[in-house]
């Protein structure tokens, strides 16, 4: 008998780690991406402020080329402003569903409300509840965070795409204003 309660002790206990150890790396996650969304508006801040600071001493056409790249850098503040402001009412999904069963994986927990990934853990890892409403809770917070993340870095890459579209367009009018001028 006291070997029974001592294993089942430990399940719960072990429950309550999972949960925890689940919601601190989602809770980083969370963080990692907002420190991602906030570079890119930093870099892309700098860009335009240099780009007009520097833009009204050129032709007229490579002002018009400056133009287009101030605004690929806008909207690509627009889309990790809305990173930084996303909500998990939106049902808007960046991922494709996944039956990867991992949890540490937030693209599928991200698809689970707190009953599934409860009902799932227990099921996977033969756990049993102790305290419903705690691991409720937490299930609730650790799906909101995975939410959150998948949104938040979905943004990213988004305006990640825009980004690296606003720097490839001065290249190609470097290496266009170099083959037109060789002595340059």
């Amino acid at each position: 008998m006291g070997v029974v309660c001592h294993l089942r002790l430990q399940t719960l206990t072990l429950m309550k780690e999972i949960l925890e150890n689940l919601l601190a790396r989602y809770q980083h996650l969370s963080d990692y991406a907002d420190t991602k969304l906030g570079i890119i508006i930093a870099f892309n801040s700098a860009v335009i402020f240099g780009l007009f600071t520097i833009m009204f001493d050129q032709y007229e056409w490579i002002q018009y080329y400056f133009i287009a790249v101030i605004i690929l850098n806008i909207i690509s503040i627009f889309f990790a402003f809305s990173g930084l402001f996303a909500k998990t009412k939106n049902n808007h999904s960046f991922s494709k569903k996944t039956e990867n069963r991992n949890y540490f994986y937030f693209k599928y927990v991200a698809q689970l409300n707190e009953n599934e990934l409860l009902e799932n853990l227990k099921k996977d890892y033969e756990l049993m509840s102790d305290n419903v409403l705690l691991e409720k809770d937490l299930g609730n917070q650790i799906v909101v965070l995975a939410k959150n993340s998948n949104r938040k870095l979905g943004y990213f890459n988004i305006s990640l795409n825009f980004t690296i579209a606003a720097i490839i367009t001065p290249i190609g009018l470097l290496i266009f204003h170099i083959y037109n001028n060789p002595n340059w």
